[in-house]
Parts: C-alpha cells; sequence; structure tokens
C-alpha cells in the first residue's frame, strides 16, 4: 500500500528568485544535464506545494460540497460545473485580462508596420521621416517581446491551473469511489472510472487557455473591424461578411464535435471495460479458448469507436482548413470590395489588411474554434464526472452517545432487519433478521449456497441498505473478505495494512494464521512482493494473508467471510484452533463456513436460508430441536486422541512439513530481517525486476517509419508529400501576389495622374482591376482546395495508423503467453490502451496537421525573405542552426520527462483499479486517509513531471521567440540602412510574413519536440507489437487432428521438463508417466511440487521441453485452440464476465437453450437463475459481484459440464460451497464424468483416495505412480508414508477407502 515518494529534491521554483521565475531560468540546471547525459529522477524537482495533489484540492472539494448542500436544500441536481467555475472563475478571469493586452499588441504593431511601410513607399504621401521609421522599428521589436513574453506566463500560468483542475477532480472521484455504495458499484466498473480519469479530466490540460478566447475572440474581431473601417472604410465590409459566416461555423461544427466526443467516449468506456476483465481473467479466457470471442466483440466496438472518431476528425479538418486559409480569405474580401469602389490600392493599406487579417488568425480563426469544441468535449466530460460523483452514496449509521456509553464494545444487536442490495430493488435480501451477540462471543454462521451469509455480513459492515429493523455493531471492526484481496506490496505490507509494526504482535499473527512456513518459503520471506492480485501466491496463501491484516488489528468485532475454504483441512483446523478461537478469544467473531465440524465449538450458531434465520441458538439449543446439521457432523471416536483427531485432518501440505523441515537448508529467518535499510534494499532489488522499463535516449527512425506505414502505402505517402508542398507554395505565391499587386496600382495610379483620359480612375483601372480579380480568386480557390486535400490526406495517414497499431498490439497481447500476464499489472497495460492510445488517436494527429502547417509556413517566409533580402539567409540559417540546436538539447531532457511522466501515470491507475476491486476491506477498517493520502502522494509524483514539462517548454519557446526577434531586427537594421533599395511592398510583404509567424516559428519548433514526446507513446505501443508469441492457435498440418480427437483421451508424459521464462531451473523434471483412457487420476504433492505446472502443460499455457502425447498425436503439433478446446477445467477461483448468465455460460453460442437449462438442474441452480430478471440473459454484473462466491463456482462448474469434454481437469472446485451442495456436485462430476480421463489436484486425501491412481510428484518429479491400495501395500513407499502421517485410525479409514475401490475394480484379484 504505501509506495515511497519518486521524487523528493525540494522544489527549486519555490526557491529561486523572482526574475528566474518570469523568465523560467530556473529550468536551465535541468536543460544543461541534458547537454552532457541522459537525466534521471534524481535530476528532477518536486512540484510547488499549491500545484501539489492536497493543496490542489481542498478549495474545490469545498466548493463542491456546499453545492451538493444547496442542490439539496434548494431540491435541485447539484452541478459540478458551478463548483468548477466557483473555484478557479476569478482566476480565468484575471488570465483573460492579461491575454488582452498581449493581443492588443498586434494591433500595435499593425499601426506600426503601416507607418514603416508609408516609409518605404514611392511618393512617401505622408512624409513619414527616417528617425520616425526608426522609433517605429523599435517599437515594433520590443511589442513583439512584450507579446511574446506575456503569452508564456499565461500559457504557464493556464497549464499549472488546468494540471490542478485535473488533480483535484481525479482526488475527488477517487475519495467517492471509497464511498460508493455496494448499490452504485454494480452500476459502474473500473474501465468507465478510468476512463473518466485518464481521458475525460485530460481535457481540462488544453482547454483553460483556450476558453479565454471564447470572449476574447469576438472582441479581437470587433477591435480589429473598428480599425479596419478607419483604414479601408466601406471596403471592411468584406470583412464583416467573412466573420458572420465564420463565427456561425464554428459553433455548429464544435456543436457536433461535442456529440462525437460524447458517443466516442462511451464507446471507449466499453471497450476498456471489456479489456480490464479480459486481462484480468485472461488464464481462464486461454484455458476456455474465448480469446476469438472477446477480440471480436473489442474490435467492433473500437471499428464503431473510429468511426466516430473520423468524424470528429472531420470537423476538426474543416476547421483547421478555414483556420490556415481565412486570413487570406478577409483580405481577398477586403481588397476585393476596396478595388471594386474604385479606389487605388497601395502597398501600406495592403499590408495593414494583411496585418489586421493575420492578427485575426489565432483569436477568432483558430482559437474559438478551437475553444468551443474543447469546452464541448470538456462539458461531455464534466457531464460523465458529475454523473460518477452523484452516484448512490454508502450510507452508514453513527451510535449515539447514550448508545456508545450503554452498550458494551463488542456487542452486536440485529432487531428485525430487512435489508437489501439495492434500494430500487424489488429483491429483499435479508427478511426480518434478529439475533443478539455478547462482547467475547463467536458466532458461527451456516447455510446453502445464496442463502444470505455474505448478505448478513455487508449489513454488520453497513454496505448494503437497511430496509427496516436495525443492524448496531459496537466498536472498531476487522474484516477478512470471502474473496481474498491483496494489493501491489510485499507480504509484511499486505498484512501490516499502513498500521504500526510490533515484531512480537506480528509473529503471533503470522502463526496464529499459519504463514510461518509460507514466508520461510519465499525467497525474500516477508518481504516478498505479491504482485498485482497475489498472483505470486496460492489461494489459501492469499486466504491466509487476508486474515492475517484482519488479525493484526485492534478491534472489537472480527468478521470473516468464509476464510477457511481456500485452505487445506489441517491448515482449517490451525486456524480455528490457534487463531479465530485462539489469539482471538475474547473478542467478539462472526465467522461464516461450510466447515460444520466447527459449529460445536461457536458460542451461538445462526443457520440461515434464502435470507431468513432458520435457527438461532446454542449447539445444544440447536440439536435439543433437531436442526439436520447434526447428520453433516463427523462423530468423534472417543477412543480417539486429541493429536489423532487433529492429524485426520492433515492437509498434505502439512504431511510434508516434517520432511520439508528436515531437507530446507539452513538460510537466514526471513522475519527477523527488520533492518529498514536492508528492507528498503531487499524490496528495490525486486522492484526493479519488476517495474516498468523507462526507454532511454532519443526515438529511433524505425519508431516513425513504423508508424507512417501503418498508416498507408508509399505512393500515398509521397502524394501527401507532394501536396503539402505545393499547398504552401499556392499560400506564398497568393501573399506575393498581394505585395506585386499593390506595387502595380500605385504605378497605375501615378499612371493615371500624369494621363490626360477624361475618365474617372475606376473605369481607367477596370481591365486591370478585373484581371488581377480573377487570378485572385483562382489562387483562392486553389488555395482552399490544396489546404483541404493536404491535411485531409494527413489525418488520413494518421487516423489509419492509429487504427493498425491498435489491431496490432491487441491482435500481439491476445496470443502473448501467460507470464506476460502474470508480471505486469492490469493498469500497466491498460494504460497502452487508455493513454497512449488516446494520444495516437488524436494528439499526434493534430501536432502532425499543425506542425506539417507551421514548419512549411517558415519555409516559405524564409524563401520570400531571402529572395527580397538575400542577406537574411544567412542570419536565418544562423538562427535555425540555434534552433535546432536548442531543440536537440530541450528534447534529451523533455523526452525522459514525458517518460517518467507516463512511468508515475500507471501507478495512479493501478491505485485506483486496486482501490475499486478491495472497497469494502478498505472501508471495514476505515483507511480510506490512508489510502487517499498514497493517492496524493503518486499524484505528486505525476504533477511534478508535468511541472517540470511545463517549465522546460516556456524556457525553450522564449528562447526561440529571442532568436525570431534577433531575425526581425536584423531584417529591419538592413533596409533601414539602405531605405532607397526596397519598395513599400516588398518591406511590407518581409515584415508581414515574420509577424505572422513570430509565434508560429517557436510553436513550430516546440511542436516537432512535443511530436516527438508524444511519439513514445508510439514507442510504448510498439513495444507491446514485439510481445513474444504463444505458438499457432490452429493445427498447421493437414489431416493430423481427426474430427473425434480425442476419442479414447489416453495419455502419455514423455521426459517432460518445464522451465519457467526467466528461470534456469526447471520446476517439471523428466516427467515420465501413461494415463489410460477413462482413468481417474489424484495428482498429489505440496505448495510448490508442481501440481500447477503440470496443468499449465497439459493446456501448453507455458511451452515445455520432452512430449505429452494423447491418442497417438503429441500435443506440441496441435494448434492451442484445437489442444484447449478439448480439455475442461473447473478452477480454483470462480471468474464471471460483465454480461448475461447465458454470455458467461456459452461466450460462443454454440449451445441451446434446452441444454443449458438442463446442465443448470444437474447442480440444483435452474431456480435461482429463473427467479433472476430475465433468466438465461439476466445481467451478470463485474467479476459476478450481484451473485455469491458458491453460485459462481457452479457456474463455473457447469461451464465444463456443458463443453463434455472426454479430458476434465478439477483444481478443488468446491471449496466455497456448503456440504449438501459438495456432495451433489461430487455425484455430479462422477456421474456426469464416468467415461471422461479426469486429473484431479488434490488437497485433502480423502477426495483422492478411491481414484484409480496417485501421481505422486515433489520437486517436479514423479515419486510414486500407481493405484492407491498397490501403492500403500508397499512399506516403504511415499505415500504409505504419507497415509500412515494422518493418524491410525485416519489412515485405516483411508486404506479400507481404497481396498474397496481396487476389488471393485478387479473383482476376481
Amino acid at each position: 500500500m504505501e509506495q515511497p515518494q519518486l521524487i523528493t529534491k525540494p522544489c527549486r521554483y519555490e526557491q529561486v528568485s523572482f526574475l528566474s521565475r518570469i523568465t523560467f531560468w530556473w529550468n536551465a540546471t535541468t536543460l544543461r544535464i541534458g547537454l552532457n547525459r541522459e537525466p534521471t529522477k534524481d535530476d528532477l524537482y518536486k512540484c510547488p506545494e499549491e500545484d501539489e495533489g492536497y493543496k490542489s484540492t481542498v478549495q474545490f472539494e469545498r466548493n463542491w460540497d456546499r453545492e451538493i448542500k444547496d442542490g439539496k436544500l434548494n431540491k435541485r441536481k447539484p452541478s459540478l460545473l458551478k463548483a468548477l467555475i466557483k473555484t478557479y472563475g476569478i482566476e480565468t478571469i484575471i488570465y483573460g485580462i492579461f491575454l488582452s493586452i498581449d493581443d492588443t499588441l498586434n494591433l500595435v504593431q499593425t499601426f506600426l508596420l503601416g507607418s514603416i511601410v508609408r516609409f518605404f513607399s514611392t511618393n512617401n504621401y505622408r512624409n513619414v521621416t527616417w528617425n520616425e521609421c526608426l522609433y517605429c522599428s523599435i517599437g515594433l521589436v520590443l511589442s513583439l517581446f512584450l507579446y511574446g513574453f506575456i503569452r508564456h506566463q499565461i500559457i504557464m500560468r493556464t497549464q499549472r491551473q488546468g494540471l490542478r483542475i485535473r488533480t483535484a477532480l481525479t482526488a475527488v472521484v477517487y475519495k467517492k469511489i471509497l464511498t460508493l455504495s455496494k448499490a452504485a458499484t454494480t452500476k459502474t466498473d473500473v474501465g468507465y472510472i478510468l476512463n473518466i480519469v485518464t481521458n475525460d479530466l485530460s481535457r481540462f490540460d488544453e482547454l483553460m487557455f483556450s476558453i479565454i478566447y471564447i470572449v476574447l475572440g469576438p472582441l479581437m474581431g470587433i477591435a480589429v473591424l473598428i480599425y479596419m473601417i478607419n483604414v479601408l472604410g466601406l471596403a471592411s465590409l468584406g470583412l464583416v461578411i467573412v466573420l458572420v459566416f465564420l463565427i456561425p461555423y464554428q459553433a455548429i461544427t464544435a456543436k457536433y464535435s461535442d456529440k462525437f466526443r460524447a458517443q466516442t467516449a462511451k464507446l471507449t468506456d466499453k471497450r476498456i471495460k471489456l479489456m480490464e476483465e479480459m486481462i484480468s481473467a485472461i488464464r481462464i479466457i486461454k484455458m476456455f479458448t474465448w480469446e476469438k470471442s472477446f477480440a471480436d466483440i473489442i474490435s467492433e466496438i473500437r471499428k464503431t469507436e473510429m468511426s466516430k472518431i473520423r468524424n470528429a476528425a472531420f470537423l476538426k479538418l474543416l476547421n483547421i482548413s478555414v483556420h490556415a486559409s481565412a486570413p487570406r480569405i478577409m483580405v481577398f474580401a477586403c481588397l476585393l470590395f476596396h478595388v471594386l469602389l474604385g479606389r487605388p490600392l497601395d502597398p501600406e493599406l495592403a499590408f495593414i489588411t494583411l496585418s489586421l487579417c493575420n492578427a485575426l488568425r489565432l483569436p477568432v480563426t483558430y482559437h474559438i474554434g478551437n475553444a468551443t469544441g474543447l469546452l464541448f468535449e470538456t462539458l461531455v466530460s464534466v457531464r460523465r464526472t458529475q454523473e460518477l460523483l452523484l452516484l448512490e452514496t454508502r450510507k452508514t449509521q453513527s451510535l449515539t452517545r447514550s448508545e456508545n456509553e450503554s452498550l458494551n464494545k463488542g456487542s452486536i444487536y440485529v432487531d428485525k432487519l430487512s435489508a437489501k442490495w439495492d434500494k430500487n430493488s424489488e429483491i429483499v435480501n435479508l427478511k426480518n433478521l434478529s439475533f443478539k451477540l455478547e462482547p467475547g462471543e463467536l458466532l458461527v454462521i451456516i447455510g446453502t449456497v445464496g442463502s444470505g451469509k455474505t448478505c448478513l455480513v455487508m449489513s454488520l459492515l453497513e454496505e448494503i441498505a437497511v430496509v427496516s429493523g436495525s443492524c448496531k455493531v459496537v466498536g472498531r471492526k476487522a474484516y477478512s473478505p470471502q474473496e481474498s484481496w491483496t494489493f501491489a506490496g510485499t507480504i509484511r505490507q499486505n498484512i501490516l495494512f499502513g498500521r504500526e509494526y510490533y515484531q512480537s504482535k506480528y509473529s503471533k499473527v503470522i502463526e496464529s494464521c499459519s504463514l510461518k512456513k509460507d514466508i520461510e518459503s519465499f525467497p525474500y520471506g516477508e518481504n516478498t512482493l505479491v504482485g498485482e492480485k497475489g498472483y505470486t501466491l496460492s489461494g489459501g496463501q492469499k486466504a491466509r494473508v487476508t486474515l492475517a491484516r484482519a488479525v493484526y488489528e485492534d478491534a472489537d468485532v472480527y468478521i470473516f467471510d468464509d476464510p477457511l475454504s481456500a485452505v487445506d483441512p489441517g491448515v482449517a483446523e490451525h486456524l480455528f484452533d490457534k487463531c479465530i478461537n485462539g489469539y482471538l478469544k475474547g473478542k467478539t467473531r462472526v465467522l461464516i463456513t461450510h466447515q460444520l465440524q466447527f459449529i460445536r465449538r461457536a458460542d451461538k450458531i445462526l443457520i440461515m436460508n434464502e435470507g431468513e434465520s432458520v435457527a438461532f441458538g446454542t449447539f445444544e439449543q440447536l440439536n435439543n430441536v433437531g436442526i439436520d446439521f447434526i447428520k453433516f457432523l463427523k462423530e468423534p471416536n472417543d477412543s480417539e486422541t486429541e493429536n489423532q483427531k487433529q492429524e485426520e485432518m492433515l492437509s498434505i501440505d502439512e504431511l510434508y512439513s516434517d520432511e520439508a523441515t528436515k531437507q530446507k537448508p539452513k538460510i537466514l529467518n526471513p522475519l527477523k530481517v527488520t533492518n529498514e535499510v536492508e528492507v528498503a534494499k531487499i524490496i528495490e532489488e525486486q522492484l526493479e525486476s519488476r517495474e516498468e522499463k523507462v526507454t532511454l535516449g532519443s526515438l529511433g527512425s524505425r519508431v516513425y517509419l513504423d508508424y507512417f506505414r501503418a498508416g498507408g502505402n508509399l505512393i500515398f505517402i509521397t502524394i501527401f508529400i507532394i501536396m503539402t508542398f505545393l499547398s504552401q507554395g499556392i499560400i506564398n505565391f497568393t501573399d506575393w501576389w498581394i505585395s506585386k499587386w499593390s506595387d502595380d496600382s500605385l504605378e497605375l495610379s501615378q499612371s493615371y495622374k500624369n494621363s490626360t483620359t477624361n475618365s474617372d480612375f475606376a473605369t481607367y483601372s477596370r481591365p486591370f482591376i478585373t484581371r488581377n480579380a480573377y487570378i485572385y480568386l483562382g489562387l483562392m480557390v486553389s488555395l482552399l482546395a490544396s489546404v483541404f486535400i493536404r491535411l485531409g490526406m494527413n489525418y488520413r495517414i494518421c487516423l489509419k495508423s492509429s487504427e493498425t497499431l491498435h489491431n496490432r498490439i491487441f491482435a500481439r497481447l491476445l496470443k502473448t503467453p501467460l507470464a506476460f500476464f502474470e508480471t505486469n499489472p492490469v493498469g500497466r497495460i491498460l494504460n497502452r490502451f487508455t493513454r497512449d492510445m488516446g494520444i495516437i488517436d488524436v494528439t499526434i494527429a493534430n501536432n502532425l496537421v499543425f506542425m506539417n502547417l507551421n514548419l512549411l509556413q517558415i519555409v516559405g517566409v524564409i524563401i520570400i525573405t531571402g529572395i527580397v533580402l538575400p542577406i537574411i539567409i544567412i542570419v536565418a540559417v544562423l538562427v535555425v542552426c540555434l534552433m535546432w540546436f536548442v531543440r536537440r538539447v530541450y528534447l534529451q531532457t523533455a523526452r525522459f520527462i514525458v517518460r517518467l511522466e507516463a512511468q508515475t501515470r500507471s501507478p495512479i491507475y493501478t491505485q485506483i483499479a486496486t482501490t475499486y476491486e478491495g472497497l469494502t476491506t478498505i472501508r471495514a477498517f476505515q483507511y480510506e486517509a490512508k489510502f487517499i493520502k498514497q493517492l496524493y502522494r503518486l499524484i505528486d509524483d505525476n504533477n511534478s513531471c508535468k511541472f517540470m514539462y511545463f517549465g522546460v517548454s516556456r524556457l525553450i519557446g522564449m528562447t526561440l521567440d529571442l532568436s525570431m526577434i534577433a531575425l526581425l531586427a536584423t531584417m529591419l537594421i538592413s533596409v533601414l540602412s539602405f531605405p532607397e533599395k526596397f519598395p513599400g511592398g516588398e518591406v511590407g510583404l518581409v515584415i508581414s510574413t515574420l509577424l505572422s509567424v513570430f509565434g508560429s516559428l517557436q510553436y513550430g519548433i516546440r511542436l516537432t519536440a512535443e511530436f516527438e514526446t508524444n511519439m513514445i507513446s508510439v514507442e510504448r505501443v510498439l513495444e507491446y507489437g514485439r510481445l513474444p508469441l504463444e505458438p499457432s492457435w490452429d493445427t498447421i498440418k493437414a489431416g493430423l487432428l481427426p474430427k473425434t480427437w480425442p476419442n479414447l483421451a489416453d495419455m502419455e508424459f514423455k521426459n517432460v521438463y518445464l522451465t519457467y521464462p526467466g528461470s534456469i531451473k526447471p520446476v517439471l523434471k523428466n516427467l515420465n508417466f501413461t494415463v489410460s483412457s477413462g482413468e481417474k487420476i489424484g495428482i498429489v504433492g505440496r505448495t510448490g511440487a508442481g501440481k500447477s505446472s503440470l496443468i499449465s502443460v497439459l493446456f501448453r499455457l507455458t511451452e515445455f521441453d520432452g512430449s505429452v502425447i494423447i491418442d497417438g498425436i503429441d500435443i506440441k503439433q496441435l494448434g492451442l485452440h484445437d489442444l484447449r478446446n478439448k480439455i475442461s477445467i473447473i478452477p480454483q477461483d470462480p471468474i464471471l464476465f460483465t454480461g448475461t448468465i447465458r454470455s458467461n455460460l456459452d461466450p460462443l453460442t454454440e449451445y441451446s437453450d434446452d441444454f443449458i437449462w438442463s446442465t443448470l438442474k444437474t447442480v440444483n441452480l435452474a431456480r435461482t437463475i429463473e427467479c433472476m430478471p430475465g433468466g438465461l440473459d439476466a445481467i451478470v454484473t463485474q467479476g459476478g459481484s450481484n451473485l455469491s462466491l458458491g453460485q459462481r463456482q457452479l457456474l463455473c462448474l457447469i461451464r465444463a459440464l456443458l463443453q463434455r469434454n472426454k479430458i476434465m481437469i478439477l483444481d478443488e472446485a468446491t471449496s466455497n460451497m456448503d456440504h449438501q451442495t459438495d456432495t451433489l456436485i461430487q455425484e455430479t462430476i462422477r456421474a456426469e464424468f464416468k467415461d471422461c480421463t479426469v486429473l484431479t489436484v488434490a488437497h485433502r486425501l480423502n477426495t483422492i483416495i478411491d481414484m484409480d491412481k496417485i501421481l505422486l510428484i515433489d520437486a517436479g518429479q514423479v515419486l510414486e505412480y500407481g493405484e492407491p491400495y498397490l501403492l500403500l501395500k508397499q512399506e516403504t513407499g511415499h505415500f504409505k508414508s504419507l497415509v500412515s502421517k494422518t493418524g491410525s485410525s485416519y489412515s485405516n479409514m483411508l486404506y479400507k477407502i481404497a481396498e474397496k475401490s481396487y476389488f471393485m475394480k478387479h473383482p476376481k484379484e
């Protein structure tokens, strides 16, 4: 649970001077490191305190709480948007004021440009002096510097504001998860929540800067129009016409963009939810060969999702095409009106118009549309987040002061309690339940599967809705759930759960929970990492770790939901005697169990059926009234000693314990490693081998090549490149044409004054105007068409690449060996399909489009400037070289920061997923605050990376701006030095184009760096495209596999060796044995002996050496699906998927309803399914949470029954069932699979003693193999020795069962 802070260096931003802050020079140290070497996490600094998780959340949380209260008072729905406006509205207005000042400088630059161009005009009709021109030039350079300086401050501030909003919403969403009611958890899922956190909340990153332009954009349009009227008069009507069409057009496209965004978000939720379920249950999916079924569903969702993304991209394409073309369209409209009114066109007027229209390019033609689209998208995200935050909250009832004083701690009072999972449901799960428990008593709850036992536990934990009556638990509670829950940490961390470590207490808990020998067997003892969902632990070990967590708590009431079913009988006896009825003696305990041998030792017994109390009282009281549980109890043999009775309950692992102790080499006792430095070193060593690797160095050209190859073939990309340069050529030629037109128009005006014609100027100039107007119109049409085609091809390449890459890695993931999923957390894998694919879907496409526009525009400007002023080329080359050097330095640092940011993001998602899964446990211990603190710690690491990235980007931006200002200054000095050599049109063209690319230059260069950092997502996705592959799913050799295979189902293992990936030591060594058709084999061995590995070999979950031959065919020659389809398994952990009963039993729709119903009846589950709304189409929530664990295990059994395969694997399939159901299942298995070959992994000797043969394995080798009776006849045999350790009476009983079974099979002997 507790993870160390990754970034620990104190915040540098808070330590530096004011000047260093506003110039961003505080990042220079980090950039200097990038010059010499690859940075590391130790080179980064923490973010400012105001950007940390806790500080970012406090004020917003207060406003959201007030909004909820106001909503209740006024009987209206609370508005998340209002809470956001209250928290961040004033701050945004302040930024808006500064941005207005900043954009006003654009108008100042236009005025100064007019004076400069006027000086260079042929007649200089307003008599601008050289000194005035010099002052205007200095003013132009200074205004440009101020424009860039203010803009960088605002961008930094708004980025930090967006970061704080996202942080606050993430924290509030997380806190909401911790308060969700049980009913609410069935209406949402991890995938939905993760999609909100990863995609929806990231909208605020961009929005906070652009949103200001929703108000500022129209104001800038009005200001420019007023200026234009002053310059052009009536001709400014052209601008009005363009703006009248442009602004509504952007609003309409934004509206439809909102629609597509909402549809995309829902589809992404659905896809991620299915992905999360699929990855979590990949072992079962592979065994049942359901990969194609899941692939088809997810691929279909992705296809629909991509169609919505394409629709949104088309709207974006229209907006960006207009953004790229609009300034020229505005100029065309205004100048056309001007000349049609019969007025002469001079360079000053032409380039003031061009400059004013360029001033509108960002505020009006880009930011309004972009901000409107982003706003609508964000409103969808806010709406979705609000829906999550307004889900039903768990209701808890604190005891009154008088009750606290009068009631004894540890007492439980349940009075006429009726309760249900969902308060809106008609089904009442608990009905009129009453009982009382005094402090220190042990209550054992028993009942059939689905009788309401877990529902009662949830009532004691205040997890479900109380309909009537009351349920009071006095004092602190500790809880051990039915489904073991572990988080990614060490065994010790899972037990301590963030509490203080007391060695004496800890050792007692370990001993009482039978964990000492397990811990000693682990490579790092108690400091061994258990992995996500405890994949390194067996089911029994997970159950005991979960139990130890509850026992370590100093509580008044301990609630145990069937913790004994996942462990072997001997361990169960130990846990009951030494822990529940030993270490915790004197505490109030509530225990659900199916193991009825323990009820004699309970103080009180509660028998439940269908949500009602059948009986409550002591064992003697219930015995006296003739409760029929007596028949399930084993009558004690008075002649047996206490030791003998305990020996009878010994599990196979317990029977091996003495031998293991003798064989175990002496090592440092893992329980004694208490030195914190040593512990930290051990944990770090394990984390390094498991943590996500951060790729170092620059991105290889292969990444770009793979990306573009995924987007189109060579011919298409070549046409796209040609179209790009052609389009840019048309844009630059259009600008040059204005310069030529204005100079020619001035000459025409002069010739008219010198002519003797009697006609007016309009008539005189009409042929000239008509010719130029048609040329300009042709250029405009060509420009629009070429820009649209160019950007359309760009988007097509990006979206095709996105689609191809997703499909490629998804297909690869499905065919990846199981070992990959066992060593990578779900959050890490999902990160590729959420955040990384989100960046590839949208961000990279936009990056590439704007790079296309901006960088080509820069090239065009340099060419035009070079033609007019050749000396500028030398300066431009120097500036470009400087920029490229700055970019290289920036990239070295930015690449690492982005990669580390991605790495620090994954644990946040894992924390959210883990919390959601362990919600009941966390709340039972009242440890919500500890988990919130951990989330803040993870957020702080991520925010530190983001803050460093913001700062480094701004410093680079300012550096690039200064280089651009230097270029402008050089150009102005050159033209002022030789004023007679440059006509006004050319000077106006060069200055206006340089001004138009001022922001574009640093933005374009920074875009290339951002594009490369975003391409890290492509690199990360491509890594999954190189995952190792399983062998082919289908059999390659034609005619090898008969349709009826396996007909007999006999097996032969020949020289089988199995070594897991990453290990050099084989876990199975030279296995050789045969299984005849229809034989029932019991597999016996201690934990770690190789039983599970044997199953892995049979299913080929891991490739092995040697051969396994079934019906004469080596399974290595078969396709994996052809093999796995013919083997059924009933696993120990029952896993269900979101969907229906039918989709869980038959996802491939292979069986008829009648067949499914008849199978349900064989395990007495038909009635339960019939009572559910929809029958076979009844909804199954995520993980099957709306069904009891026993019901889930029955459904998993039905899956195997439906397949009717000739080979069956059983792995303690009835551990969570009551004795009646257990007996029914055992009889069903014997009847239904009597002609099948059955391999049973044994946890208890009595379950396999009557089987045809016993396979005894140890350390991966076959020790003995044969019929149980014959093995017991071998005096020095290992199996004989194992059975004899169970005690004389129990071993005699086992011997008799084996003997009877043997002679029934061999009657003549």
